[in-house]
Parts: structure tokens; C-alpha cells; sequence
């Protein structure tokens, strides 16, 4: 019943945190939700039947806040650990796996926190001050500390610098360069800097 109040963007975001849920591995520490924009469509929706004096939704409110897909992710999927809501423009991937590093590193527990990254075209009127996202975006990943899985690394350059950001919608990007084995860095341009991501060794720093 929940699940069906979403939009396609937020099925699809918790379709990616549910394939990183097992019944076998242990629950995440944190889950980090990142969107450049959100539910701005229902925002967009909302602010129309305000201007007509028509009524607005209760539920089409309650799920236009940045940190509804994480409610609705803790309710759906028995999640009690905590949930974080991140929105940084054209940082926001970058800035959720940071965020994910960051509270690892606090904790010092050796577990996981779970990234979902996610993303919508922006409706109309908006539709021309961004379009990095074509199409519905999901991509979810299970970050950790330790020695297992992919070592990654990562840098900060102005944004003056002339490196070239890879094309495409930024979930899309990320997941190649993870996935390739000839592609050993990303850059991703920022809103004032460059974020730089490598592929390290097993033995790797």
C-alpha cells in the first residue's frame, strides 16, 4: 500500500535499496538517500493546485519532503537503523558516498551503510535549468571500510581545472566505471570543484 503512493522514481530508488537487502548479510548501519531534486514533481503539482485554489493532497504533501522515500524505505523494509537525506546539486553522489565514509569512520564498527542515489527529469517549468537526468535514475550501493569489495579513493580539484567529467546521467556514470575494467577513474563536476575517483588495488591504500 505504501509502496504504491510512490512515484516511478521512488519505486525505483527503493527496487535498488531492496536488491542490497538480504536476509543473509546484516542489516546496514546507515542508509544515505541522495537526490539532486526529490519528489519536485509533486512539489511542482502542489504549488499549481495552490495557485488554482484547489485543494492539495495530504499524501501528495507528505511525500514531496526530501526524506519521504527514506520513510517510506524504514516502514516497508522493517529499516530502524538510521536514515540520512541528501541533496547537493551536481555534488550529490559524491557527497552521499562522503557522507557514508564519514559516519563509518565515526562509528568504527567495520559494518556497511547503504548509498541510494536517485533521480527524476525536472517537470516543467523547471525542465530547463537542469538536465542531467533524461530519465529515471536509481543506483544503490553498500559501502564499507574494510578490505572487501572495490577499494576506492577519491580527490577534490577546482573547478577551474580542465578535467573531463564523464557524459551522461550522473547514476549511469558511476555504475560504468565501477562495472569497467578498463576505466581505473572518473572525474564528476561539481558545483565549485571536481571530484576525482579511483579504482585502488586489493592492497591499495
Amino acid at each position: 500500500m505504501l509502496r504504491r503512493r510512490l512515484s516511478p522514481m521512488g519505486k525505483a530508488a527503493l527496487w535498488a535499496a531492496g536488491q542490497l537487502l538480504s536476509q543473509d548479510r546484516p542489516q546496514p548501519l546507515a542508509t544515505v538517500f541522495a537526490s539532486r531534486h526529490g519528489e519536485v514533481a509533486r512539489t511542482v503539482k502542489l504549488l499549481r493546485d495552490l495557485a488554482d485554489d484547489a485543494p492539495l493532497s495530504p499524501a501528495s504533501f507528505s511525500l514531496s519532503v526530501h526524506n519521504a522515500i527514506g520513510g517510506i524505505h524504514s516502514i516497508a523494509s522493517d529499516v530502524v537503523t538510521p536514515i540520512t537525506a541528501i541533496s547537493a546539486g551536481p555534488d550529490t553522489l559524491s557527497a552521499a558516498l562522503l557522507e557514508a565514509y564519514t559516519q563509518l569512520s565515526v562509528t568504527g564498527t567495520g559494518g556497511e551503510v547503504l548509498v541510494v542515489y536517485y533521480d527524476d527529469p525536472l517537470p516543467a517549468p523547471l525542465d530547463g535549468f537542469d538536465g542531467s537526468s533524461p530519465q529515471v535514475q536509481a543506483l544503490a550501493m553498500r559501502v564499507s571500510i574494510s578490505a572487501d569489495g572495490m577499494p576506492l579513493s577519491f580527490s577534490l580539484t577546482g573547478a577551474g581545472d580542465t578535467l573531463s567529467a564523464g557524459p551522461g546521467p550522473e547514476a549511469d556514470c558511476f555504475l560504468r566505471f565501477l562495472l569497467r575494467d578498463d576505466q581505473s577513474e572518473l572525474t564528476v563536476a561539481g558545483d565549485n570543484r571536481r571530484w576525482r575517483w579511483y579504482k585502488q588495488s586489493q592492497g591499495g591504500a
